[in-house]
């Protein structure tokens, strides 16, 4: 099994270096392309990203050298590796490199022997038969979706927060764990499967195997694991389904989004480990049941990490209770609020994803989506910041760790 490794570079010796390297381990050249960092960020929005990745810089400026490292950040998954070459032979320059995560830091025209210490022994032969390692991402994040009620849009909010992520390149699963009503493959367009079943009862069968089996793809960054469960079966499912499933979900994607639509004892692990988003309407029903499953979450499983988001606010102002009130009597803030949009009312019945579709940018409900998305993902830096403002948090977080 070989390292996944890929070279942007311009200069001519750098280029010969790799080459050179990728000989001595029996790699194809063609894993070297003619371009700069600007080229690596825009190849990457449509690929995927490899182990390792080697950039040239544009620049012999610091301050555009952020701003160029800043904008592959954006394209590059958060578990991949950079090195970075250039011509900037400043020590507080490599440094602050090394501090925001880049791997390693060579002035150009970079040499054979520094590409084979940074990288090591790229080629690693499989032991036969040994069942893959479960070793979690660094980045991986679970977020639990849980509705008051039927129809509140906890499933509409956990598959665009899914897509949000995923639009950014980042490996996505979205887990329904409703066997039997689940709506996520639904609202993804893509076909349930009988295999989550399986998971859910008969847990110790769960392994990366099993799981490449039973997920669907939505596009290369997003994955749905969802099934439609035969009504007459009886229901048994393990009470440690849930976490067998995200343990071994957490070793491929940085983001698993769990659709809890029913809170059942199986359900129980995910609510009382991950953070959790509890979506309701503001209403006095909806007050009551978010009273009562926040009770549960924070009381009960000893949870405290806890969101609040109302959902399709402004719908009806004659029985939706003020946010003042509603505030009051659950006893704590709302958190995020989703206004009510009658033009992409019941968009995911149709298929598509609204996080995911281009013509949807200008519903007012995508930067409220956005919003929700936004603390849990690293800092997103406006295109006006100064270079210093761009060097920090952004990339400490998708450049991966030395």
């Amino acid at each position: 099994m070989s390292m996944k490794f890929k070279a942007f570079v311009v200069d001519k010796k750098s280029s010969d270096a790799v080459k050179e390297y990728l000989q001595a381990e029996n790699m194809p050249d063609t894993q070297i392309v003619k371009g700069t960092i600007t080229d690596a960020a825009k190849a990457l929005e449509t690929e995927a990203s490899p182990e390792f990745i080697l950039v040239e810089l544009n620049s012999k400026e610091t301050e555009a050298a952020f701003a160029d490292l800043n904008i592959l950040a954006n394209s590059v998954d958060p578990n991949s590796k950079v090195i970075v070459c250039g011509k900037i032979d400043e020590l507080s320059f490599y440094k602050e490199l090394m501090d925001m995560g880049v791997h390693e830091y060579f002035l150009a025209p970079i040499k054979p022997e520094q590409l084979k210490k940074s990288l090591g022994k790229v080629a690693i032969a499989p032991v036969p038969n040994a069942a893959p390692a479960t070793v979690a991402r660094e980045d991986s994040q679970v977020i639990a979706i849980v509705g008051t009620r039927g129809g509140v849009g906890a499933s509409t909010l956990a598959i665009n927060l899914a897509g949000i992520f995923a639009k950014r390149n980042y490996p996505t699963a979205i887990l329904d764990l409703d066997p039997e009503f689940g709506t996520i493959p639904l609202y993804a367009d893509v076909e349930a499967s009988r295999g989550l079943v399986d998971a859910l009862e008969k847990p110790e069968r769960v392994d990366s195997l099993f799981l490449d089996r039973v997920m669907t793809k939505v596009n290369d960054s997003l994955f749905v694991i969802g099934a439609e469960k035969n009504l007459l079966e009886p229901a048994k499912i393990s009470l440690d389904a849930a976490e067998k499933i995200i343990q071994q979900l957490k070793t491929k994607f940085a983001y698993i989004i769990v659709d809890v639509s029913n809170i059942m004892p199986f359900s129980h692990y995910v609510l009382q480990n991950f953070e959790t988003l509890i979506v309701t309407e503001q209403s006095i029903a909806g007050l009551r049941d978010t009273m009562r499953i926040y009770d549960l979450i924070k009381v009960q499983l000893k949870n405290d990490n806890i969101k609040i988001i109302t959902n399709k606010v402004g719908l009806n102002s004659k029985t939706e209770t003020p946010q003042k009130d509603f505030e009051n009597g659950l006893g704590t803030k709302i958190d995020f609020s989703i206004p009510f949009e009658q033009e992409y009312y019941g968009f995911g019945d149709s298929g598509k994803i609204l996080a995911l579709e281009e013509n949807a940018k200008k519903s007012k409900l995508i930067p409220a989506l956005n919003e929700i998305a936004k603390p849990y993902m690293p800092n997103v830096v406006g295109s006006k910041s100064d270079g210093k403002s761009l060097k920090k948090g952004l990339l400490s977080s998708l450049l991966g760790k030395k």
